[in-house]
């Protein structure tokens, strides 16, 4: 998920980003500035990755992810970039 800002109010969009090495989000779909916040899961896995000969993506695309969403992603699959997310508030 990723959210931005539209005419002062913050959506939050299912979305891909790309992230470097030490955990920042570089987002080429978005101009500078309009990605607020971004929560996911970095894949490491190619197969995966929407392109222009395999297009859809994990957020698109459930049939062929329907053991993801039942199983949770295999060993080796996700990255761990990024920082955690905040403990949920009560």
């Amino acid at each position: 998920m990723a959210a931005t800002l539209i005419s002062a109010t913050i959506w939050s969009f299912p979305h891909a980003w790309c992230v470097t090495a030490d955990g920042h989000a570089l987002d080429p779909t978005w101009e500078p500035g309009h990605g607020l916040a971004y929560l996911g899961i970095a894949v490491t896995d190619e197969a995966r990755w929407p392109t222009g000969h395999r297009p859809g993506s994990l957020i698109e695309e459930y049939p062929a992810n329907t053991a993801l969403l039942r199983d949770g992603l295999p060993a080796g699959m996700a990255a761990p970039l990024g920082r955690p997310p905040p403990p949920p508030r009560s």
